[in-house]
């Protein structure tokens, strides 16, 4: 069964797992309305639709259960998010906010490839860089090309005027032959 969720259902379900710590533990709706800032109505239109969809089971007004499919989605999801994070904030020193807002963003549209790429570099980084010395280094090297980048802007300019001048003073010295 190959299911596509909203972004915002994603993140109920992604809740879910946060919640009860990536288990078959049930979860209260109104924990899961807490920890999602929504009101109980808007948890019952989601846990709706996640029902519809095969990924939770909760009987009325009782507590909400992933099934096997619904664990393997949210897990994912949830495994997104946090290496998301963990790049955005260990390999690439954002801010621990601005990484859990920026990676909540991407972990939804991001493809399964783009995404295991990722995951490989991040990973591979992480075991071969000493993380707090290449990000300390980061803006020096950002630096670094952009002053050698403004350095070869630089030389190709005085080519182009060095050419125009030359051409002017072949013109000039042409028009002098010419006039004698």
């Amino acid at each position: 069964m190959s299911v596509h969720l909203t972004e915002a259902n994603e993140d109920y379900i992604e809740a879910i797992v946060m919640i009860n710590g990536g288990t078959d533990a049930p979860v209260r709706s109104v924990d899961l309305a807490r920890h999602m800032g929504v009101s109980k109505p808007s948890i019952n239109k989601a846990v709706s639709l996640l029902k519809e969809a095969g990924l939770v089971e909760q009987e009325p007004y009782g507590d909400i259960y992933l099934t096997e499919a619904g664990l393997a989605y949210g897990l994912n999801v949830y495994r997104r998010h946090t290496t998301l994070i963990s790049f955005l904030h260990d390999v690439l020193g954002v801010d621990a906010e601005t990484a859990e807002d920026e990676a909540c963003r991407i972990e939804h549209t991001i493809s399964e490839d783009t995404f295991e790429r990722w995951t490989a570099f991040t990973e591979f980084y992480k075991n071969h860089c000493k993380v707090s010395a290449c990000v300390d280094e980061l803006p020096n090297a950002v630096a670094e090309a952009e002053v050698a980048a403004a350095k070869e802007a630089l030389a190709a300019a005085e080519e182009a005027v060095d050419a125009v001048v030359d051409e002017m003073l072949d013109e000039a010295e042409a028009a002098i032959e010419a006039a004698e």
